[in-house]
């Protein structure tokens, strides 16, 4: 009887061991499968948080293979999920057709990623295989363990035989359990992979909608775009077409941050490398079409407003040109007919004048020669020896007085004093000396006063066009918007000063007429210029009246936007504070939600500046009397309950950051299970960005040279530093992720356990300088943003973003396998090593780190 047993122990036992062998080849068969399957892309089995080779060998000694089988169909389930939800993208992807036509333009993206649709979906029909393979084997693994447990608790295993029994079944679900949880986590991790497709791709259809609601606007600019394609004869008409030209203008720019956000969502779904290649190309050809098209129609509405001005000017200079012909027409000597008919006048006024002359003179002559021979008669005593010289002398005098048409004698004047020449020559000429006196002094005064109108003229141009050009159109942007509102400013003292210029020459002009400076022409051809310049300045004057308020208006409504727009964000980050993110894993949201309270707190530091601009552009309005008191204090009173608010937020993200730190301490103290004593201690949120400040100096010590006076750098020796600085921190970076790594794959099977604890020891080393090296490559990100944005060089900047892309998956990598071994004793870093199949090492997405 004893015989028959033993010989029915030896049949169990040998029944058993040829089903472990078989078991064992098909693992082996499934394990090199699952080894060997290559997927085109990496990302599509590195999504989402798996557990470690160390956890599933310690389960598997203390758990059955049912739960993992359960779970193996879980997985199979999604990936039939995942190629239902690959079909729906093609049929969508294949049902619509872009309406935007127009070829590929513009400079093709670097930066872009992108996938091969049947690829993926070849990867992930290939992979359900072979989860079917391990699903179909998972019977024969629960049916076989089970035997050998039953057959070793009712003793039908020898003793000698039994603890090998044992470690055969305990390797055989040992294996099984890896290989399940491998094949769950990448189910897992090809299920999110798919969803995001998804979501990108329902981005993408939102985007393709909301670009062809752009492309129309834009067709319903481009008529206008050319347009006047006839300008106007007069400077009132052109003027009225450049403001209908301004208006479109204005409100074309209008989309100009819509077209910046739609570029920005464009090249996120470029770089997400969750659209196939050929959609990809697709959305860079539709983004740089539409670019395209935006600067087209803007560079003929810039076009079409120049040729407006240049009229304009051309039109003005015309206009110049006329009233200086019409000037030279009224006071040249030459070629002059209203100087000739002037001179015509003035001889027949001298004709009739010497006329009446003559008859005059012919009547005095009778009266003198009657007088002579009155005294010849009485006075026969009287000697009169006149020679013949004096005769001579006496008739050349009259002859000399009919010529010069001037007689001042009369009958009863005395001989003598009447033929006096000296007398009546020297009155001749001071009145001609007079008149030429006041012909020159008239002369120098019109030359005065004209030069006077053309300067006057030449300064009223000068700050028309000025107001034209700089202030007919209010600017968007606060920064320019001030700019403008301190020129319009400066351009009011600059007209207020001409203007009085000119009223004091207009008060010159009216001394000199009532001083008769001027003669009726030339009052009346300065008195016409005068009035000219007078509706031209009233003329100015309004408009930059009108400008200014525009400005001001337009001032106002960007601080109210400005007020609106902080009060709603202010609105959504109180909610993000009061709402936290929820994950599986207790320590990873935990971690989460105060990275999230740290990054929520550096976005509320950043909206002082704004409302600081806010609140001195309404106190430089209030100066200079544009606004009153009363919408002042109403301006100020609402940024001082935005800061408030803020100050409000601040204190709640420390009080949840406080809270959350205190918890993952907590957290950290129940679930550490290292005998090497660690020390922990908690960071308050409101100390972190001191801690951050003293490793960037640390970090930054060796770059100060001296300490004497710095010499000042130009902008592009600054760029050089920076990126030189930014070279030596990536390298620096990834040497100590190397040694790193390298540490971690030197442990291998077989080692020393002394070896083994050493190594061990050096990884929590490393382990405890985590948050230093997080806070350099938070300086290294910043300074990489620093470069991209102050470079032009699109070369550069692509370089910056590749090596920022490289280090931070690097660093991501490396804290993971770093946190596997953290809190963890050598016994089970050993036996980690002592897997005799392969070995598992977590890559686990983003948890810690915001670049």
């Amino acid at each position: 009887m004893a015989s028959k047993n033993s010989r029915d122990n030896k049949q169990v036992y040998e029944d058993l061991k040829e089903q472990l062998s078989k078991l064992s080849r098909s693992l082996k068969v499934l394990e090199t499968r699952a080894l060997k399957h290559n997927f085109s892309t990496s990302e599509l089995t590195s999504k989402g948080r798996k557990t470690s080779s160390v956890k599933l060998l310690k389960t598997a000694k203390e758990s059955d293979v049912r739960p993992l089988n359960k779970n193996v169909l879980d997985g199979l389930a999604k990936l039939v999920s995942a190629l239902d939800t690959l079909t729906e993208i093609r049929k969508q992807r294949n049902s619509k057709e872009s309406k935007i036509h127009g070829a590929a333009v513009g400079r093709r993206r670097k930066s872009k990623r992108s996938i091969n649709f049947e690829t993926i979906e070849n990867d992930i029909t290939n992979y359900k295989i072979l989860i079917s393979d391990i699903s179909t084997e998972a019977e024969t693994v629960d049916q076989v363990t089970k035997s050998g447990k039953i057959s070793l608790e009712e003793g039908k295993i020898t003793k000698s035989k039994e603890e090998k029994m044992r470690q055969e079944i305990a390797a055989i679900s040992s294996r099984w359990n890896v290989l399940c949880k491998d094949a769950v986590d990448k189910c897992n991790s090809i299920e999110a992979f798919v969803l995001e497709m998804q979501t990108e791709y329902s981005k993408l259809d939102l985007w393709m909608n909301n670009a062809e609601i752009a492309d129309s606007l834009l067709m319903e600019y481009d008529p206008y775009a050319d347009h006047p394609e006839k300008l106007g004869t007069t400077i009132t008409a052109v003027r009225l077409q450049l403001h209908e030209n301004q208006k479109v203008l204005e409100n074309f720019r209008k989309s100009k941050p819509r077209l910046h956000n739609m570029n920005d969502i464009a090249a996120t779904l470029m770089k997400s490398g969750r659209l196939d290649e050929e959609n990809t190309d697709e959305l860079e050809r539709v983004i740089n079409v539409i670019v395209a098209k935006w600067e087209s129609i803007d560079n003929r509405l810039n076009a079409s407003r120049d040729r407006i001005y240049a009229e304009i000017n051309k039109l003005r200079q015309r206009l110049v040109k006329q009233r200086q012909s019409i000037i030279r027409r009224f006071s040249s000597r030459r070629n002059s007919s209203f100087r000739r008919k002037r001179s015509m006048r003035k001889k027949r006024e001298a004709q009739q004048k010497k006329e009446v002359e003559t008859k005059d003179q012919d009547a005095n002559e009778r009266k003198i020669d009657i007088s002579m021979k009155e005294t010849v008669t009485k006075r026969t005593s009287l000697d009169l020896t006149v020679s013949s010289d004096q005769n001579s002398k006496v008739d050349e005098r009259i002859r000399v007085l009919s010529k010069k048409e001037i007689v001042t004698s009369s009958a009863a004047v005395d001989l003598n004093a009447s033929l006096d020449p000296v007398h009546v020559v020297v009155k001749i000429d001071n009145d001609s000396d007079e008149e030429s006196l006041r012909l020159e002094k008239q002369s120098n005064a019109f030359k005065s006063f004209d030069s006077s109108l053309k300067y006057c003229e030449r300064n009223e141009q000068s700050l028309e066009e000025e107001s034209l050009q700089k202030f007919s159109v209010p600017e968007t942007r606060r920064k320019e918007l001030k700019k403008q509102l301190n020129d319009i400013t400066r351009f009011e003292r600059d007209v207020e000063k001409s203007r009085s210029e000119f009223h004091s020459q207009v008060d010159k002009f009216e001394k000199a007429k009532e001083e008769d400076f001027f003669n009726d022409t030339d009052t009346e051809i300065l008195g016409k210029r005068v009035e000219d310049l007078k509706n031209r300045w009233d003329q100015l004057w309004g408009e930059h009246i009108n400008n200014k308020t525009r400005i001001i208006k337009a001032t106002l409504d960007l601080n109210d936007k400005s007020l609106l727009k902080m009060s709603k964000e202010f609105n959504d980050i109180e909610r993000q504070i009061n709402r936290p993110e929820m994950y599986e894993d207790e320590r990873l949201s935990l971690e989460e939600n105060i990275l999230k309270q740290k990054r929520l707190m550096d976005d509320i530091g950043s909206y002082d500046s704004e409302i600081i601009e806010v609140n001195v552009l309404a106190r430089s309005l209030l100066e200079r009397g544009s606004i009153k008191k009363g919408k002042f204090e109403e301006v100020h009173k609402e940024t001082d309950s935005l800061r408030e608010k803020q100050k409000q937020l601040k204190k709640m993200c420390r009080e949840n950051g406080d809270r959350l730190a205190t918890d993952l301490l907590d957290f950290n103290q129940r679930n550490n299970k290292s005998p090497v004593a660690v020390e922990e201690e908690t960071i308050q949120i409101s100390d972190d960005y001191n801690m951050l400040a003293a490793s960037l100096d640390d970090l930054l010590a060796d770059d100060i040279s001296d300490e004497g006076f710095a010499e000042l750098d130009s902008p592009k020796s600054v760029l050089e530093k920076k990126i030189r600085d930014f070279d030596g921190q990536v390298q620096s970076m990834n040497q100590w992720i190397n040694d790193s790594e390298k540490l971690v794959n030197s442990l291998r099977v077989g080692m020393d356990p002394d070896e083994v604890s050493k190594r061990i020891q050096e990884i929590k080393i490393r382990c405890r300088d985590i948050e230093k090296k997080e806070a350099k490559v938070k300086y290294i990100n910043k300074l990489g943003q620093e470069i991209t944005a102050e470079s032009l060089d699109t070369t550069l900047t692509d370089g910056v973003e590749e090596k920022l892309v490289t280090l931070n998956k690097k660093w991501r990598d490396t804290r993971e396998i770093l946190s596997d071994y953290h809190d963890k004793d050598e016994d089970e870093h050993s036996e980690f090593g002592s897997c005799c199949c392969f070995q598992m090492i977590k890559k686990a997405f983003q948890a810690c780190f915001y670049s």
